[in-house]
């Protein structure tokens, strides 16, 4: 697939379906609330593709990998486990 055009508006990947479905198929919840995770999606939303950091494993790892399509996501984590 080519790049999209650096003028494009970014638009939402199939790249959801992973995290989607696994929420959907599961008692395990997201760490945050739905208001403090629509924040940082609507932000990359609109910087996607882009370098996201992100400070922590947890519950809630495959659906912040899965929301920036082509950007790269970091995970960083303290504990050696």
């Amino acid at each position: 697939m080519p790049p999209p055009h650096p003028h494009s508006k970014p638009r939402r990947s199939n790249n959801s379906e992973p995290y989607s479905m696994h929420y959907a198929t599961t008692t395990v919840v997201p760490q945050q609330t739905i208001d403090e995770i629509t924040i940082t999606f609507d932000v990359l939303r609109s910087l996607s593709p882009c370098n996201f950091l992100v400070f922590g494993l947890g519950q809630d790892s495959l659906m912040w990998a899965s929301l920036n399509p082509r950007g790269t996501t970091l995970f960083l984590e303290e504990t050696p486990e």
